[in-house]
């Protein structure tokens, strides 16, 4: 049986492409200063809104460019709708928000946009994290990578066995057959 890895990096992506003019965005089409990004790491203390998400476990070297994240302090944040708890150790949240200015990134000691917190940060939509392999926020839409569920995996791994034991069973019967002409005779 393969590792974890193994199975991610071999198992079927689709990749798909959201514009700006799909419909999922009109509330936000004619918002000046309007961004959009991607939550996928947020604490009850700070986050960030990120440019693109990867999966490491599909693509564990991959090195993602952090000086366009925009980071926020959680409590600070009016998040639309304003019943939104974001739980971000399953899943990824696309939104649309505002920056205002810049701060240091006290890790790195680089320059990132600030969030404006005088707008709200609406969440577009939420994906669960397992379904998604890549997600890149571009100049015109969304390059979205999916990945097969493991359920879908699990069931697919299970067809393959009952296959091979079909074949099996008849490829036993068939030489059967076959030893059995062959001794009549």
């Amino acid at each position: 049986m393969f590792s974890l890895k193994k199975e991610l990096k071999d198992i079927e992506r689709k990749e798909e492409f959201l514009s700006y003019e799909d419909s999922i965005f009109d509330d936000f089409r004619n918002n000046e200063g309007v961004r959009f990004g991607i939550i996928n790491v947020c604490t009850g203390k700070n986050g960030f809104i990120n440019q693109e998400y990867v999966d490491k476990r599909i693509f564990p070297d991959y090195i993602l460019d952090g000086t366009q994240s925009t980071i926020f302090e959680t409590p600070n944040v009016k998040f639309k709708p304003s019943t939104t708890k974001l739980r971000t150790v399953k899943y990824i949240y696309l939104v649309a928000y505002y920056v205002k200015g810049t701060v240091i990134n006290t890790k790195n000691g680089e320059e990132q946009p600030a969030l404006d917190y005088s707008q709200p940060v609406s969440i577009i939509k939420s994906v669960t994290k397992k379904e998604y392999a890549h997600i890149k926020i571009t100049e015109t839409g969304v390059l979205i990578e999916k990945i097969k569920g493991q359920d879908a995996i699990a069931q697919e791994e299970k067809l393959m066995k009952l296959i091979s034991r079909r074949n099996m069973s008849i490829y036993e019967n068939y030489i059967r057959i076959e030893t059995t002409m062959i001794f009549s005779f």
